[in-house]
């Protein structure tokens, strides 16, 4: 069974399977795209309901409250990226990259092709509660 999508999106530890990752990735990924279409909508309605063109009195507030919703939205991506890497058998630390400009891309990728570390590892129990490779299974 897989992990559920919005469980332990802020804890620091433990591990994260591909499909949690994607979906809890593209879950985020979305609501932070329409609610910054929303303050920019927003900001640009208000600007022109007075029929004047649009000045950075308004546009600069929005962009502002954009960031203050996207900052967060990066900050839990960040973790998610770290569990799922943990998941691979690798340092969270390396999650860090996905920040980089160019950097992320790949980062992402190996994160959804690359298969977890079957069993617990050093990071915490399977996420899909798989045995070690190699072990006996357990009796039910």
């Amino acid at each position: 069974m897989s992990k559920p999508v919005f469980k332990d999106l802020l804890r620091l530890s433990g591990r994260r399977n591909r499909k949690s990752f994607l979906l809890a990735h593209l879950a985020i990924s979305l609501g932070g795209g329409i609610a910054a279409t929303v303050a920019m909508h927003l900001a640009v309605s208000i600007e022109t309901a007075g029929g004047k063109p649009i000045s950075g009195d308004v546009v600069g507030p929005a962009m502002i409250a954009i960031f203050l919703v996207a900052a967060p939205l990066v900050a839990v991506n960040t973790v998610i990226l770290a569990q799922r890497i943990r998941d691979i058998g690798y340092s969270g630390w390396f999650a860090l990259a996905g920040l980089a400009p160019w950097v992320s891309i790949p980062v992402y990728l190996l994160a959804l092709v690359l298969p977890g570390t079957r069993g617990a590892n050093r990071y915490g129990p399977d996420p899909l509660g798989r045995p070690a490779a190699g072990a006996a299974p357990q009796p039910a």
